[in-house]
């Protein structure tokens, strides 16, 4: 499952239907099935003084949604135990949250242009925003999962070699992925909205095994992909490829998906390939 989807659909606010919710006095706790923790969700406010201290003493992830435009986050210092993050919000000043030491997930959405050094938060494992949060996140070793929406007219830093897994979307001038040292350790990555995409940037991760690719203009270096240690190929919506033949060389153990637009003109080439092809 794609974290862009996953990270997403956690976002909204709870239902008194919704099993994944609940209440803890006047905290709405949320429990999604990828949540290693509770979170306690706040919209349009933060928490009490009491609430802070019943979510240090439980344990409880905060989310925030929507805090009013200037919220002081000093209080987040008062968890020093806290392990899981979400702010979505407008401009809001983030600099404490480089003093989180405990810090495991974070999650920053819409908060504007505050940069943030996350680079030396020792625990961090796993941060979903924008590239202006996360430039500071790639370079983490600690990182292991990352997730960059709206890139824009951005160009990709190189990526921290410790990083395991790295989904890209709304990246129109992304073209290629470098890692920052040699022997990456990246076994995941997956790309949307890219006008362009040279695949063999990717002969660069030799431990690269899953490779998803989503509205993409044009999928270049494509020949590239046959010998690549893949297991699993996805593929939705590649407009254009620049040796889509070569794809017949997908060698038998490689699975491959395909959606969308591209399904025609990758079905004669699924008939000649060891590789396990299907198409929805």
């Amino acid at each position: 499952m794609w974290l862009f989807r996953r990270r997403r659909a956690a976002a909204p606010t709870s239902t008194s239907a919704d099993p994944f919710f609940s209440q803890d006095g006047s905290i709405t706790l949320r429990r999604m099935p990828t949540d290693a923790r509770a979170v306690a969700q706040f919209e349009g406010r933060t928490p009490t003084s009491s609430e802070i201290r019943r979510i240090a003493s439980r344990g409880y992830g905060v989310q925030l949604i929507s805090p009013p435009r200037g919220t002081d986050l000093s209080w987040l210092e008062r968890l020093p135990g806290l392990e899981q993050l979400e702010i979505f919000a407008t401009s809001i000043e983030l600099s404490v949250i480089e003093d989180l030491h405990g810090l495991e997930e974070l999650t920053l959405v819409g908060v504007g242009d505050d940069a943030v050094d996350l680079s030396r938060l020792p625990r961090l494992r796993s941060f979903y925003g924008s590239l202006e949060q996360g430039a500071s996140a790639l370079r983490n070793p600690n990182v292991r999962d990352i997730l960059l929406e709206d890139l824009g007219p951005s160009l990709l830093p190189t990526v921290s070699s410790t990083l395991r897994r790295l989904e890209l979307a709304s990246a129109p001038a992304v073209s290629r992925i470098d890692p920052a040292a040699d022997d990456p350790e990246l076994e995941q990555v997956s790309v949307y909205g890219a006008k362009r995409f040279d695949a063999r940037c990717l002969a660069q991760f030799p431990r690269l095994r899953s490779l998803h690719l989503a509205s993409i203009g044009s999928l270049i270096g494509v020949e590239v992909l046959p010998t690549l240690a893949l297991a699993e190929l996805g593929i939705n919506g590649v407009r254009s490829f620049d040796d889509a033949e070569s794809l017949a060389d997908l060698p038998q153990g490689v699975t491959v998906s395909v959606l969308g637009s591209s399904r025609k003109l990758l079905r004669d080439v699924a008939a000649r390939s060891a590789a396990s092809w299907s198409f929805s």
